[in-house]
């Protein structure tokens, strides 16, 4: 059996990153990979670079240096899961030469790592996208057919004014319900926006739920290119908001139907790739 040692464990940012490392652990164990706790007992390494390796982030660095020191150990390594985005040279170095395989979440990152550092990596969805068990799909289908979809949901954004996630408020608080991530369960979230007539959203992982939940979404600029890389990779024509005024303009077309083709490409997209794109294993 071999030994694997995993890095870059999110799950306390919101569901959609618990969901991402739950799902990693429980696929390693079922394809007879034993999870140790020490770099030293390993035969591999696997990181999840998730939404934190771009602009240099401290979380970038922190993983381009545990690259690194496995390099240095002389072990396999993989970077999956992975946004990539304007990490400067002098930070990168030749440390992304050591990994074995990269997996970027979409095609705006994976052209960034060729253009950038000639670096080869493939595309799969993010790997919350394939942590629904048959019960829990089942019940966000009958959840789907059921409701009356009379609510438009909400999550936080990315205010690139104050660098940081937030809620907007005033008429948004009022006209439209709020989700925050850390407040559910990745299938209680999912099934929450099955029910809904659309998601406002300037998360990754709320897109990723929408995919799973078949229900349209307005998506916000973030604070990478990982919202316009998703629907760059599904060839989908879905306007993105730059501010708070463009979004119940975009809104109103959403819930016209403008976009139903758009969306449909997006779960199509989804729907052409396995668990086993996203973590390939050895």
């Amino acid at each position: 059996m071999r030994k694997i040692f995993l890095f870059g464990n999110h799950s306390n940012c919101h569901c959609g990153s618990k969901a991402v490392w739950q799902t990693l652990k429980d696929y390693l164990v079922k394809n007879k990979y034993f999870i140790v706790d020490s770099l030293d007992e390993a035969d591999m390494v696997i990181i999840n670079g998730e939404g934190s390796m771009h602009h240099n982030s401290r979380d970038c660095r922190i993983k381009l240096n545990m690259i690194e020191t496995v390099a240095s150990l002389g072990k396999n390594i993989s970077l999956i899961n992975t946004v990539w985005q304007d990490n400067s040279a002098s930070n990168v170095g030749d440390k992304l030469k050591y990994i074995s395989k990269i997996v970027t979440r979409e095609v705006m990152s994976c052209k960034d790592l060729e253009q950038s550092h000639n670096i080869y990596s493939t595309v799969a969805p993010d790997i919350a996208c394939f942590a629904l068990n048959d019960f829990e799909k089942k019940e966000i289908s009958i959840a789907k057919k059921s409701s009356l979809h009379k609510n438009v949901a909400i999550t936080d954004l990315y205010s690139h004014e104050f660098k940081c996630w937030v809620q907007l408020q005033g008429r948004f608080k009022q006209r439209y319900k709020m989700h925050i991530l850390n407040n559910y369960q990745w299938f209680e979230l999912i099934k929450s926006f099955a029910a809904s007539k659309a998601v406002i959203t300037g998360r990754h992982h709320a897109i990723c739920a929408c995919l799973l939940a078949k229900t349209p979404f307005v998506p916000i600029k973030s604070n990478s290119h990982k919202i316009e890389g998703l629907l760059l990779s599904a060839n989908a024509n879905i306007p993105i908001a730059s501010t708070a005024n463009q979004i119940e303009n975009i809104l109103s077309e959403v819930l016209e139907g403008k976009y139903n083709h758009e969306y449909e490409k997006c779960y199509q997209w989804l729907d052409s790739f396995t668990i086993n794109d996203a973590i390939p294993l050895p």
